[in-house]
């Protein structure tokens, strides 16, 4: 990861701290950095983006080239600007007023602003207005993937799948899963996670018939397919999704494996759950949201 380009985690939250320095290439890195991240287990959602200017007195022309790349990084966020130079504060503050930028003297204050909101936000019991336009974003998310699985599991393991109800993830649910794999989701509307999810049975049989080989348990040799699967679905998703305007990034999947796994979304609202079912047994997609 390059030195100009880090995240920094703290308090359960993460930023993304930029210095005024990065080049051109550095922030065409952004994107798969930031789908990386938000794809590992445990990781809060992004918080805020930090742009450190360093006490730097920036030209005009780097000044505009720097305010185009932040405005390229998906997704709508909070920025703030620490370590700004005597004369130039007006000129950072009127970044992109639709995101409403701070001035703050250190990261540390970034942190103590961001932890008195997060404190005021809790104390509001009102649940949040879910828009119509969420509504059908989702109703979308969830026909474009089921179309995608269905498809990716006929070409590489000639299966019929069919999909199930989709349904709001109950919190109580049971771990039901002894292998998945999972990958962030990063849009300028959407952010979140997708998971493929088996029962060992299930996958394995999946195995045998997409690769040509008998397996009779999930070894390091075999995993990866699960990886595969989630990779080419997401693929086939992206395209479909991207052909209507929703433009998500490359990532790259985690696997998981061990009985009883539990998938838990990059999202404080709960996931979308996507069951499927064929011969070879049922297998489950999770869609964890966060709308932008």
């Amino acid at each position: 990861m390059s030195t100009n380009i880090q995240f920094v985690q703290r308090q359960g939250m993460l930023i993304l701290l930029i210095s005024s320095k990065s080049s051109m290439a550095e922030f065409s890195s952004i994107p798969q950095q930031m789908a990386d991240q938000l794809g590992s287990p445990g990781t809060p959602g992004m918080s805020a983006i930090v742009v450190d200017m360093e006490d730097q007195k920036l030209s005009a022309d780097a000044w505009k080239a720097l305010c185009q790349n932040l405005l390229d990084i998906a997704g709508r966020h909070t920025f703030f600007f620490i370590r700004i130079a005597d004369g130039t504060k007006s000129s950072v503050l009127s970044f992109d007023p639709g995101s409403k930028p701070q001035a703050v003297q250190s990261l540390e204050a970034v942190f103590e602003t961001l932890q008195t909101t997060k404190k005021r936000n809790a104390k509001s019991t009102a649940p949040k207005k879910r828009g119509v336009d969420d509504a059908e974003l989702d109703k979308l998310m969830i026909s474009i993937f089921q179309d995608a699985a269905i498809r990716t599991l006929g070409i590489q393991c000639s299966t019929e799948f069919k999909a199930g109800k989709a349904s709001v993830k109950n919190a109580q649910a049971k771990p039901g899963y002894d292998i998945a794999a999972s990958m962030g989701m990063l849009s300028k509307k959407v952010s979140g996670s997708v998971a493929l999810g088996f029962k060992e049975e299930t996958f394995l049989e999946i195995m045998n018939r997409m690769l040509g080989e008998k397996y009779d348990s999930i070894t390091t040799d075999v995993e990866d397919g699960c990886g595969e699967l989630l990779n080419i679905i997401f693929g086939q998703a992206k395209k479909a999704l991207n052909e209507k305007g929703h433009l998500f990034g490359k990532t790259l999947p985690t696997i998981f494996s061990g009985p009883a796994l539990r998938v838990r979304p990059l999202t404080p609202s709960p996931s979308l759950v996507l069951p499927f079912e064929s011969d070879l047994g049922e297998m489950t997609i999770e869609l964890g949201l966060r709308h932008t």
